[in-house]
């Protein structure tokens, strides 16, 4: 590598100015024709429940012809009053080199930029220095010239800073940086006589989070009644609208203890010619005995929600189809049934237990159950996939007591 020139000038304005970076590594004998522009743009800010960021890019473009760079430095004022001092000693700023800065080599595989130094130079500037990992002539092609297109600029860093508190303040390139003209090289280390230009590396930062719009419900409608029946497959709730406007969706909700409600079911508001409507849903998870809430709420076209109605529902238990003491054996469910069915049935001590199903002919088309089950409650779910719509019989033998229900299944 040949010797560069002029290192003791540029060691005295770093002194002098109290930086300690060593990034200026090039002589000035020699300048290369044109300007650096510099870019701060593309300013977001992020709002979290737990964190708040405001993101920005570092752009730059060459006045004057084209070429690559081979170090640089790039230093960011902050308003503190929203980040807070001494950002990257405080781990408020993580750094991505972009654009021609990201490039790796194609056959050695290694990063073509290096970050040399990341620091804080006053309590609200920090700077970043970068250079090229390689300065041998063959290594050059490798590299991406800076753009000269203003409208297109070359991408250098992605910036992100978390929010200490909501201000407004100016993001920029401070101004009084000594020796500002040369903090950029060339790849033969020469330093660009038009200087640095750092009219354009400038954000507005808001980081005032608006209120959430608070929305009044708004939709209307003329409900006609929240009903419900008892069928073998579950609860069916229906109900009957006139008049929607403004309706996105309703919900059902359900619960089993008249506090803790969970969603069942939404419908979408359907869209007709007709002034009503008519909704249903059924609730296919349900146990014999108990007591559900079901509740149903209307959503207008803002998110906002409107509780309609509430029914309690006791679901009555199945018949009894076998009972020897030890096993209980309930109805099947839903009957008729596509594509599948339950079988719910109880164990007060161990027992062998059997469970076939048969078509009319007598042949064995599934066998569904066969060994020991322990005490418990048991719900089987059937599937009959691929089988003809017809009527089935399911049999049941425990300790030689058998139970036969006629299964029809409809496609």
């Amino acid at each position: 590598m040949r010797e560069r020139q002029g290192i003791h000038n540029i060691t005295y304005r770093l002194a002098v100015c109290m930086i300690t970076l060593v990034m200026l590594l090039g002589g000035r004998a020699n300048a290369e024709t044109g300007c650096i522009n510099l870019i701060f743009a593309n300013g977001e800010l992020t709002v979290t429940e737990s964190l708040t960021t405001y993101e920005f890019d570092v752009q730059a473009y060459i006045s004057d012809g084209g070429d690559v760079l081979g170090e640089g430095m790039v230093y960011v004022k902050y308003p503190s009053e929203i980040f807070g001092e001494h950002a990257v000693e405080n781990a408020k700023v993580t750094i991505e080199k972009t654009g021609i800065l990201y490039g790796k080599d194609y056959y050695i595989g290694g990063e073509l930029y290096k970050l040399i130094n990341i620091t804080d130079t006053y309590p609200d500037v920090f700077s970043i220095t970068f250079s090229a990992n390689y300065y041998q002539r063959t290594m050059k092609p490798c590299y991406t010239e800076i753009s000269n297109d203003a409208s297109e600029p070359s991408d250098l860093f992605h910036i992100c800073m978390i929010v200490d508190q909501g201000a407004m303040g100016d993001i920029c390139f401070p101004s009084e940086i000594i020796g500002m003209n040369s903090l950029y090289y060339d790849y033969e280390y020469t330093n660009f006589d038009g200087g640095l230009n750092i009219a354009d590396a400038m954000l507005n930062v808001d980081t005032y989070v608006a209120p959430p719009v608070e929305y009044v419900f708004s939709g209307i409608y003329d409900m006609q009644g929240f009903s419900y029946k008892l069928r073998q497959s579950g609860v069916e709730l229906n109900w009957s609208m006139e008049n929607e406007q403004n309706i996105q969706s309703y919900i059902v909700e359900r619960s089993a203890n008249g506090n803790d409600f969970e969603t069942l079911a939404k419908r979408n508001f359907k869209e007709s010619n007709n002034e009503s409507n008519t909704y249903h849903i059924t609730d296919r998870y349900v146990v014999k005995g108990m007591v559900y809430t079901y509740k149903l709420t209307a959503v207008d076209v803002n998110g906002c929600k409107e509780e309609l109605s509430s029914k309690d529902v006791l679901v009555k238990s199945s018949k009894i189809l076998l009972d020897n003491g030890e096993f209980t054996l309930q109805s099947c469910y839903p009957n008729p049934f596509n594509p599948s069915f339950i079988i719910p049935f109880s164990v007060n001590s161990t027992q062998n237990v059997d469970i076939r199903l048969y078509d009319l002919s007598g042949k064995l088309v599934k066998h569904v159950a066969d060994g020991y089950y322990s005490p418990g409650n048991y719900k089987i779910r059937v599937s009959c996939d691929g089988m003809t719509s017809g009527v089935y019989l399911l049999i049941t033998n425990v300790n030689g007591q058998k139970a036969t229900q006629k299964m029809l299944l409809t496609k």
